[in-house]
């Protein structure tokens, strides 16, 4: 089958050729000059402004993508019980949009006012205290992704939209990573000028997110301090990095003028990237452990099969008699009972943190699930 083409989908959207009836019922933002609907093209999808009662964007996937509802499908279910802080809330529609007589899929999404970080970081060259507010909301934002064991898989700036109350918005997850997606590829490599200079399709885990955090968090520091290097390193499809500082850092002269900055936090931080660029892609470390003295000093953390070992082997080793009850908890995502002490699912490339939640270590300060009761970064006991 033939996929539509990008005036496909627009003629569509302007004739409201909706399954979904308060989308067919709205009414499409147009373009005030050539009266089409406003469209917000992007790799994989076309965005659309439909009004109809409330805003909703509508992302029309512009290629056929294998696998994308079962995709969709389990990251629905995983927002709905970890819910990380930062994503918008979405329906996947496999009968989205009638287009010659066939029907093509949609994501319908509320609609999220605000600026993409690059626009919102140029309006506010000379207001470095919002720059180092954002850069602070940003790190939150980071800390609990990092976490959990999810990753957005495509961070850049017209990935984060910062609306008019400065609170963050993550959109875009046609890449994201899953716990139950550990050992594929990728299905994206993610912006090149936020990704690490040697990562591959086969870089996939919950850790890919962690290059991209510190490349925004550094940038935003750094104009905050600077305004002079958005008007310098800038280009249309960065902040001020891009894919040739990672590539050669000891060429870059970016790097140099960071590592000669007066602030001594932007200073260590380009010196941090600076060395991530030369090590491989799984040996960048979380920002929190960057940027916390105790978490950057406390032990790797342990991957979550290890995390299981440790736990059953502080469990009796003889088995409970036959009349004792077992108390079980399911997966929110694979559905499968594990025992309720565990605090990761036990199935099979699935990894889900069963009981989602904040629980701060009093040794390192990680946040981890609630019902841990050991930490799963430095491995002592919290409660």
């Amino acid at each position: 089958m033939v996929w539509p083409s990008s005036r496909d989908f627009s003629n569509a959207v302007m004739n409201a050729s909706f399954d979904d009836q308060q989308l067919a019922k709205g009414k499409v933002v147009l373009n005030p000059r050539t009266r089409m609907p406003l469209v917000w093209p992007g790799s994989f999808a076309s965005v659309y402004k439909i009004a109809a009662g409330q805003n909703f964007a509508v992302r029309c996937f512009t290629r056929d993508v294998p696998g994308r509802q079962t995709r969709y499908s389990r990251l629905a279910q995983y927002l709905r019980s970890a819910n990380p802080p930062g994503f918008v809330e979405f329906k996947y529609q496999p009968r989205g949009i009638r287009i010659y007589g066939e029907w093509y899929p949609i994501l319908k999404m509320e609609w999220i006012d605000g600026h993409t970080l690059e626009k919102f970081v140029e309006n506010n060259l000379h207001n470095p205290n919002t720059l180092k507010r954002i850069s602070g909301k940003w790190q939150a934002i980071a800390f609990a992704l990092q976490s959990l064991p999810v990753a957005h898989n495509d961070l850049q700036h017209g990935n984060i939209i910062v609306q008019p109350d400065e609170s963050i918005r993550l959109v875009d997850y046609d890449g994201i990573f899953l716990p139950r997606f550990q050992g594929n590829d990728s299905p994206e490599v993610g912006h090149s000028n936020y990704q690490h200079p040697k990562r591959t399709s086969h870089d996939y885990d919950a850790h890919i997110d962690n290059f991209p955090a510190l490349v925004i968090h550094l940038s935003l520091l750094a104009v905050a301090a600077d305004p002079s290097l958005w008007h310098r390193y800038h280009k249309d499809k960065s902040l001020i990095f891009t894919q040739n500082d990672f590539a050669q850092p000891g060429r870059s002269d970016l790097f140099r003028t960071l590592k000669s900055n007066g602030d001594a936090t932007i200073r260590n931080l380009a010196s941090v990237l600076e060395d991530c660029c030369a090590r491989p892609v799984a040996e960048t470390p979380t920002l929190e452990r960057i940027l916390k003295p105790q978490a950057a000093s406390a032990p790797a953390p342990a991957a979550p099969t290890q995390y299981r070992d440790l736990l059953r082997a502080r469990q009796p080793s003889s088995s409970p008699p036959a009349a004792t009850h077992i108390s079980v908890i399911p997966c929110p995502q694979c559905y499968q009972s594990n025992p309720s002490e565990l605090v990761y699912c036990d199935a099979e490339k699935c990894y889900a943190i069963l009981q989602p939640g904040n629980r701060n270590c009093a040794h390192c300060g990680i946040s981890g699930p609630v019902n841990a009761s050991y930490c799963h970064d430095c491995g002592k006991k919290v409660a």
